[in-house]
C-alpha cells in the first residue's frame, strides 16, 4: 500500500506544502515466526522529501557550442575573482581559466575532459571533476506563465526631477521608456516597457557620469539616478539598453520577453542586454515571495533559434561598478559579465547557455538574507 500525503501530516514538516510524505505498508510472509503461529507481519516505510539546496552558483548550460566552444570562458582580462565557496561552477561543456584570474568554489564541474586552459588559479580546496554527465537547467522547472503571465496590457508610469533637486514631473507611456539622463534623475514603478526588436524596452542614458567612483551613487556628485521601485518589470520586446547612468533597485525582478510581429525579442546576435562602462548598478531581488532572488529573468521560449548557432542573442552585464543581489537567467544566451573597476554582492547566480568572464567579477554565495535560502534548489531527503 502507498500512501502519499502533500503535504505531511506527521513528523517535522506537518502543514509545510513544499515537503512530500510518502509511506509504504507490505505483509510479508514470516519463516521463524511461523513457530509461535506468525503467518505474516507488516513492514512499514516513511520518508519525507523537500526542496534541498543546490549546489551550483554558475551554470553554463551549452554542449558542443558552435559560436562560442569554450562554454565556459574565465580568461578575460586578469583580476576576475570567482569566489563561491559553497557553490559549484557547473559546465556542460568546456572551460577556461586565464592567467591572474581565480577560482575558489566548492567544485567545478566539467563534462569535459579536462580543462582547455587553466593557466589561472584554481584554489586547493576546489573539488575539480571532469567527464562529469550535463547538468540540467536548474530553472528548467520555473513555470514562466504563472510568474509573468503569458499576455500583457503596455503601460508605465514614474517620475523625473533634476539631478540637482528640485520638481519632480510624473511621466508615462504605452510604449518603450526612454530616459534621457544629463541632468535628470528618475523613479520608475513597475509596469509593462513594451520595445520592439532593436528598440529597448527601457533605454536609459545619454550622458556620461563625471566623477565614477566605486560605491553608491551621490546626486551631489552629479550622478544622474534610476530608481527602480520594488515590484515586476515586464519588458515586453526589445530588452534592456542600460548606458552612463546609476541605475538602483531594491526587491526587484525584471522579466525579458516578446511576441513576433507586436514586440520582437531582440534577434539573434543582437542584445537583450546591453550596458557599458561608466554605469553602475546596485541591484537586489525580492528576499522572499515568489520572486525570491529573481534579478533578471529571461523567457526561456524566446532565443531558442539562436542558441547554439552562429549568432545567439547576448546579454551583458559589463558596468563600471557593480552590487548586484539575484540570479540572471538567460539559459540559452550568451552572458558577457564582468565590470570595469568593481563587482560585489552578497549573491550572484549566472545560468547562461554559454558565460564569458571579462574584466572583474567576483561572485559570492551569502544566502543568510534570502527566505528560503539558496534559489537554486533540487530534491533532498526532509526525514
Amino acid at each position: 500500500t502507498l500512501t502519499i500525503r502533500h503535504p505531511p501530516t506527521t513528523g517535522l514538516h506537518i502543514g509545510d506544502t513544499k515537503y512530500v510524505e510518502v509511506l509504504i505498508s507490505k505483509p510479508m510472509t514470516t519463516f521463524f515466526a511461523t513457530v509461535i503461529g506468525r503467518t505474516s507481519v507488516t513492514l512499514n516505510a516513511r520518508a519525507v522529501a523537500g526542496p534541498d539546496e543546490s549546489s551550483g552558483c554558475v551554470y553554463a548550460l551549452n554542449q558542443a557550442d558552435t559560436k562560442f566552444p569554450i562554454e565556459l570562458d574565465i580568461t578575460g582580462n586578469s583580476g576576475t575573482s570567482i569566489s563561491v565557496p559553497n557553490c559549484a561552477i557547473v559546465s556542460n561543456g568546456n572551460v577556461t581559466v586565464g592567467s591572474g584570474n581565480t577560482v575558489d568554489a566548492k567544485a567545478l564541474d566539467v563534462s569535459a575532459s579536462s580543462c582547455t586552459s587553466c593557466t589561472g588559479t584554481i584554489t586547493s580546496t576546489t573539488v575539480q571533476s571532469y567527464n562529469v554527465p550535463p547538468s540540467p537547467d536548474p530553472f528548467g522547472d520555473m513555470n514562466q506563465a504563472a510568474l509573468f503571465g503569458t499576455s500583457w496590457t503596455c503601460g508605465w508610469t514614474g517620475v523625473s526631477f533634476p539631478t540637482t533637486g528640485g520638481a519632480t514631473t510624473a511621466i508615462s507611456g504605452t510604449g518603450p521608456a526612454v530616459l534621457a539622463t544629463g541632468g535628470t534623475s528618475y523613479t520608475m514603478d513597475p509596469g509593462v516597457y513594451c520595445g520592439d526588436g532593436s528598440i529597448a524596452g527601457i533605454r536609459i542614458g545619454t550622458k556620461v557620469n563625471s566623477p565614477s567612483p566605486p560605491g553608491n551613487c551621490v546626486p551631489s556628485a552629479g550622478d544622474d539616478i534610476i530608481t527602480f521601485n520594488p515590484g515586476v518589470y515586464i519588458v515586453w520586446g526589445g530588452g534592456l539598453n542600460w548606458k552612463h547612468s546609476c541605475v538602483i533597485g531594491t526587491g526587484v525582478t525584471f522579466y525579458l520577453t516578446g511576441t513576433v510581429g507586436a514586440h520582437d525579442y531582440p534577434a539573434c546576435g543582437g542584445k537583450v542586454l546591453s550596458t557599458d562602462p561608466p554605469d553602475r548598478f546596485i541591484l537586489r531581488a525580492p528576499t522572499s515571495g515568489s520572486y525570491e532572488g529573481l534579478l533578471f529573468i529571461q523567457d526561456r521560449t524566446q532565443g531558442v533559434a539562436c542558441a547554439a548557432a552562429a549568432n545567439p542573442v547576448i546579454a551583458d552585464m559589463l558596468p563600471e561598478n557593480m552590487l548586484l543581489d539575484g540570479a540572471l537567467y538567460f539559459p540559452n544566451h550568451h552572458i558577457k559579465y564582468g565590470a570595469t573597476t568593481t563587482s560585489t554582492g552578497n549573491y550572484t547566480i549566472l545560468i547562461g547557455g554559454t558565460i564569458e568572464f571579462l574584466n572583474k567579477a567576483t561572485l559570492n554565495s551569502n544566502f543568510t538574507g534570502l527566505s528560503s535560502g539558496a534559489p537554486v534548489k533540487r530534491p533532498g531527503l526532509g526525514e
